[in-house]
């Protein structure tokens, strides 16, 4: 079998220099947990992030991701969800990830709400101090 088949867990954090995923991170259908927290090039995530069917974890903190793909909501499995830091105002697709029990939304500084939440949501981290 391939290295694609076998890897659970890519951690990629504190690659400054880290500018963009690969859209071919779709392939590691194998992969569980993903951390691309403190990239703080790192802008966006190609939309084959929704083709990680088995994904538990993924870690975002730290990056200059304002925007996840619409293909998150693919994301079934996912049950952590670290966005923390991030320049998000929009996370309405959040909702429709069922399987997910904890969301780090700390210091999103432009995120005024969260409308919906999953179901199975137990624990959220937010700050929504708004100092103007």
């Amino acid at each position: 079998m391939s290295l694609q088949a076998h890897l659970t867990e890519l951690d990629l954090s504190d690659m400054e220099k880290l500018v963009a995923l690969p859209s071919r991170i779709g392939m590691l259908k194998g992969l569980v947990k993903l951390d691309v927290s403190v990239c703080s090039k790192l802008g966006s995530m190609p939309q084959e992030i929704g083709d990680l069917e088995n994904l538990v974890k993924l870690d975002a903190n730290d990056t200059q991701i304002s925007q996840p793909p619409s293909s998150i909501v693919r994301l079934n499995n996912l049950i952590f969800l670290s966005f923390e830091g991030l320049r998000l105002e929009d996370v309405e697709m959040i909702a429709q990830l069922g399987a997910l029990q904890i969301l780090h939304l700390t210091y999103c500084e432009r995120l005024t709400q969260l409308q919906k939440f999953p179901k199975k949501l137990n624990t959220i981290f937010a700050d929504w101090r708004n100092e103007n």
